[in-house]
């Protein structure tokens, strides 16, 4: 009869291993928590499933630049940078052109932007896009072994915006993520100066 005793010993260890699964799971769970990146000028805001930083600059094909020397005066760009730092998923670029580039097409910037070499700038896929309240053009390069990609421009007449996805492959640009992060952009109301004065 005394042999049942260790059963009280036994929940306890299977508490102990609930409790640890459970913990295991909040913490891949936060992991994976997605955010709100809200620009410095409060103009425009996306999400991201990790912290995006600013940059000195980026592009598909070459990756993340982090130095200084690197930086535009007409581009400024953000991206969540991964394990390896020369490398992003989820990045975006901000361009005030000057006037003399403007007669470019659109897919000019993205062809530099994006893919960093404006001498193919062929997209497998080209379509218009409406998403939150912005009238835009989505792009989406696949070269064999090379680089798969997925962005939007939005041109707002003052500022170019470029979002950019960067696909392990070619199905990763329609995944969730591609697709959550590519539509959370928004551009944010700023106010006016009567509102500014009176906050």
């Amino acid at each position: 009869m005394h042999a049942l005793r260790p059963l009280p010993v036994m929940k306890v260890a299977i508490v102990i291993v609930v409790i640890g699964v459970c913990l295991t799971c909040d913490a891949s769970h936060a992991q994976t928590r997605w955010q709100t990146f809200t620009s410095s000028d409060k103009t425009f805001s996306v999400q991201t499933p990790s912290p995006i930083r600013k940059v000195a600059g980026l592009s598909g094909e070459g990756g993340l630049m982090l130095t200084s020397d690197k930086e535009s005066r007409w581009a400024t760009s953000y991206a969540v940078v991964e394990t390896n730092p020369d490398e992003f998923r989820f990045g975006l670029t901000v361009l005030m052109m000057p006037r003399s580039m403007k007669s470019r097409p659109p897919l000019w910037y993205l062809g530099v932007m994006l893919i960093g070499d404006d001498d193919n700038p062929n997209p497998k896929v080209e379509k218009r896009v409406k998403r939150n309240g912005l009238k835009g053009t989505e792009y989406l390069f696949d070269i064999e072994n090379h680089m798969h990609t997925r962005g939007r421009i939005f041109d707002t007449g003052r500022r170019i915006y470029v979002i950019i996805f960067v696909g392990r492959d070619l199905n990763d640009l329609t995944s969730v993520d591609a697709d959550r992060f590519l539509n959370s952009f928004r551009l944010l109301k700023r106010r006016t100066r009567l509102h500014r004065r009176h906050a």
